[in-house]
């Protein structure tokens, strides 16, 4: 069975092939019978579509342009190849040689290669777009700040005459110290109006400081963080970043109590030793006053030498000249 199908595909593929004599005899090659891929030869000569030269031996092999894997091919060979548009309808008029059906025909290798060339030549393509519309952004950004520059230019060209003319005007009028004091009254003057103009415009303008909106957000943004709930005795910024001491709560309180402490020390006593710490603000002040990191020398040597006398002798000499030793120690 097999033999029989091989048998069959060679006497269909013999039925294309004839001899250049056995065309001759019943066609004319000039005329009638044209070969298919000759007139491409020399149109796409030296480019990346370049075929090889047609072979015009008189005895030959040439192939019929009928048969379905030449039309298939043809077919895949238009995108590259306009022009076998045309010659796809009339196919049965067209032969092809030995050398062109074995580089086009027999095998997928040069259809392969032109579709690289192809993907390669759109790559290049969109690659030539981006960088011919870039180069066209850059040349009207370029031509937008020449004309900038430009307009800055005349600008800048008005107020340097407009300037020395001040100058001119300034130079002959300051000679004379009534006509100085007359220009400073009106600077002076005409800068007041502008700034009341600009506080009553302010004032007036009740779109830019809406006083129910912004009360509505001051309100919610209270309740959000629990400012008057009476349960909450933290007093943290709005930000929660601080938060209030116990100390400053009892302001009042401390503030009377180091006042009559002061007066105590100092005026009583005319002790002039007693250092004296303000009421920290927020916890953190709070504690760093509580650490040693914020005890002064003469309150460090207080603490010590109220503790020297629980010592025995023997560890009371270690202390012996304590005031001449530095914080560090």
């Amino acid at each position: 069975m097999e033999k029989n199908i091989d048998i069959l595909s060679k006497t269909e593929e013999n039925s294309n092939i004839l001899s250049a004599a056995e065309k001759d005899d019943s066609l004319s090659e000039t005329e009638d019978i044209k070969y298919l891929f000759k007139k491409l030869v020399k149109k796409y000569h030296n480019t990346d579509l370049e075929l090889i030269e047609c072979e015009t031996k008189e005895k030959q092999k040439i192939r019929g342009a009928t048969g379905s894997k030449v039309i298939q091919k043809v077919d895949l060979l238009i995108k590259y190849y306009p022009e076998l548009e045309d010659d796809l309808k009339s196919l049965d008029k067209f032969i092809i040689c030995k050398k062109h059906y074995n580089q086009i025909i027999r095998n997928d290798n040069f259809i392969d290669k032109l579709q690289k060339n192809l993907k390669f030549l759109n790559l290049m393509n969109d690659n030539y777009k981006k960088i011919t519309n870039q180069l066209k952004e850059s040349e009207q950004q370029r031509l937008f700040y020449i004309n900038l520059v430009k307009e800055l230019e005349t600008k800048n060209n008005q107020l340097i005459v407009e300037n020395n003319q001040l100058k001119e005007i300034i130079n002959f009028n300051l000679n004379n110290q009534q006509i100085c004091i007359k220009y400073i009254k009106e600077i002076a003057q005409k800068e007041r109006k502008n700034l009341y103009n600009d506080l009553i415009s302010l004032i007036d303008n009740q779109e830019r400081f809406n006083f129910a909106t912004e009360s509505c957000r001051f309100r919610v943004q209270i309740r959000k963080i629990n400012f008057v709930n009476p349960n909450n005795n933290d007093f943290q910024s709005f930000n929660g970043e601080w938060t209030l001491s116990e100390e400053i709560k009892k302001f009042s309180e401390l503030a009377q109590l180091k006042r009559i402490e002061f007066i105590q020390k100092i005026l009583i006593e005319k002790n002039l030793t007693k250092t004296w710490h303000p009421i920290p603000i927020i916890t953190e002040e709070a504690n760093f006053q509580k650490s040693e990191n914020a005890l002064t020398k003469k309150e460090i040597l207080a603490i010590i030498n109220s503790l020297i006398p629980y010592l025995n002798d023997l560890d009371r000499l270690k202390f012996k000249n304590l005031s001449n030793l530095s914080h560090n120690n």
